[in-house]
């Protein structure tokens, strides 16, 4: 495949090369995106990129025993003592992260990733506002569409429009109209047709 060949893609950014592992994971899947991160040059690989394959295993309920493989490299490359544990275990491993300052903003995203992945609502609204009012974290529409969606699956239709309401006030630039496009997906899996007509409306305007 031309993106596994194309040298080019090892000399991005770290941060490049995170959104990449990402972007495979979600288009090619996560053993696409696993082989992709195996052909990185060892100097390349640094916390952002292995946050971004944490974060692929995190969304693969089946790779919880992979996820904690990388969380011991991100021990390694750092000085923190991180104590490995189990996936119910990973809001104190979290913690035991930041408290090392062995965390940044896309740690959030991982962490915020693992609630969903295991419904876990409690879990899920404490983080929110946690991300609320921590500068580190960085917020967008697609948090709220995210936190709406597991909203969705317990069945609590009032969450769910409280967190796209939120999701379309920060849906701005060239992200709008998927941004509507997608609030409107998610209005359209409650049966809330109001809503649906009125971004449709204003979608017709982008």
């Amino acid at each position: 495949m031309e993106w596994m060949s194309n040298e080019r893609n090892y000399n991005l950014s770290p941060e490049g090369i995170a959104k990449q592992i990402n972007l495979i994971s979600r288009v090619h899947g996560l053993e696409q995106a696993e082989r992709y991160f195996r052909g990185l040059p060892d100097a390349k690989v640094e916390f952002k990129i292995y946050a971004a394959l944490l974060t692929c295993y995190v969304q693969h309920n089946k790779s919880l025993e992979k996820a904690e493989t990388i969380m011991k490299k991100i021990k390694e490359s750092h000085p923190a003592n991180i104590n490995m544990g189990k996936y119910e275990k990973l809001d104190r491993l979290m913690r035991e992260m930041k408290e090392k300052d062995v965390f940044n903003g896309s740690t959030y995203i991982i962490w915020l990733n693992a609630y969903v992945a295991a419904l876990n609502i409690k879990g899920m609204e404490k983080l929110l506002m946690e991300m609320e009012v921590d500068p580190l974290a960085t917020i967008n529409w697609c948090t709220y569409t995210t936190a709406a969606n597991d909203y969705r699956k317990v069945h609590n239709f009032e969450k769910v429009t409280a967190m796209l309401k939120k999701s379309e006030h920060l849906a701005r630039g060239k992200t709008k109209r998927l941004a509507f496009e997608s609030i409107q997906t998610m209005y359209a899996m409650i049966g809330n047709k109001d809503e649906v007509h009125r971004l449709w409306n204003i979608c017709k305007k982008f």
